[in-house]
C-alpha cells in the first residue's frame, strides 16, 4: 500500500484563506456560544496592513513554490446636509469619510518535508501596502470652504516567514507562520484647520518615514490543494 501524497507536487497550485473565521464557527459550535473569538495571530495588520489577505502558490517543483497575496480592506461613508426640508436639491455640506487599504506580496516558499502530513515551510515575500486609513473631506457650500484629512502611507517591505502546515486531509491544510523582516514606510499627509471661515483657514502639509527591523506578526490560514 503506497504512502499517501500531502498537497501538490511539480505544477499543482494552492489557495489560501485567513483561518480565524473557521475557527471561530467551530469553537462556538462545541461550546454552544455565538461571541467566542480567536484573537491568536493578528497577522500583517500589526504594522503594514490593515485587512484580510487572500493568497495562492503555483508549484515550480515539489519542495518549492511561487507565492501570491493580496488583500484590501476598503470603507466609505457620505453624509448630505440640508437646510430646508422642503429642498431637498439645496445641499449645505457634503462630509466624507473613508478608509482605504491595500497590500500585494510576492515571493516563494520552500517545504522541508514535501508529501508529509507536518511540512515545515521557509518563505521570503516582497511586500508592497497601502494606507489611507482616516481620510475626511468636508465640502461646507455655504461658506464655500472644503476641509481636507488624509494620511496616505506607502509602505515596502521584506519578509521572511517560517512556520508548519498539517494536512488535515490530503489537499487540505492548516498553516501558521511569523513575519520576520525589514520594511521601509513613507507618509506624506495634509490636514485643513478651519472653523467654516475662509478667511480663517489654514492647511499644514507633513511627511515621514519609518525604517525600521523585526517581528512583522504571523499569520494563520487553511490551505486548498489542486
Amino acid at each position: 500500500m503506497s504512502e499517501t501524497y500531502y498537497g501538490a507536487t511539480k505544477g499543482g497550485f494552492a489557495i489560501s484563506f485567513g483561518a480565524d473565521p473557521v475557527i471561530n464557527f467551530v469553537g462556538n459550535m462545541f461550546n454552544g456560544t455565538s461571541g467566542q473569538k480567536f484573537d491568536g495571530f493578528k497577522g500583517l495588520g500589526s504594522d503594514l496592513f490593515n485587512g484580510a489577505t487572500i493568497s495562492g502558490k503555483y508549484m515550480l517543483e515539489d519542495d518549492l513554490a511561487l507565492t501570491l497575496g493580496l488583500g484590501f480592506n476598503n470603507e466609505s461613508e457620505k453624509k448630505h446636509e440640508y437646510n430646508d426640508f422642503s429642498d431637498l436639491e439645496e445641499k449645505t455640506s457634503v462630509e466624507t469619510n473613508a478608509s482605504h487599504n491595500f497590500m500585494v506580496l510576492v515571493g516563494a516558499q520552500k517545504l522541508l518535508r514535501p508529501g508529509k502530513r507536518l511540512q515545515p515551510v521557509l518563505g521570503l515575500n516582497l511586500a508592497y501596502c497601502y494606507s489611507n486609513a482616516n481620510y475626511t473631506r468636508n465640502n461646507d457650500k455655504v461658506n464655500d470652504v472644503t476641509v481636507y484629512n488624509g494620511h496616505p502611507a506607502h509602505t515596502l517591505g521584506l519578509l521572511a516567514n517560517v512556520g508548519v502546515e498539517y494536512f488535515v486531509a490530503r489537499n487540505i491544510s492548516l498553516s501558521a507562520t511569523v513575519d520576520l523582516g525589514i520594511c521601509k514606510t513613507w507618509t506624506k499627509g495634509t490636514y485643513d484647520n478651519s472653523d467654516n471661515d475662509e478667511n480663517n483657514y489654514s492647511r499644514v502639509e507633513y511627511s515621514n518615514y519609518k525604517l525600521k527591523t523585526g517581528q512583522f506578526g504571523g499569520n494563520l490560514a487553511m490551505n486548498f490543494y489542486f
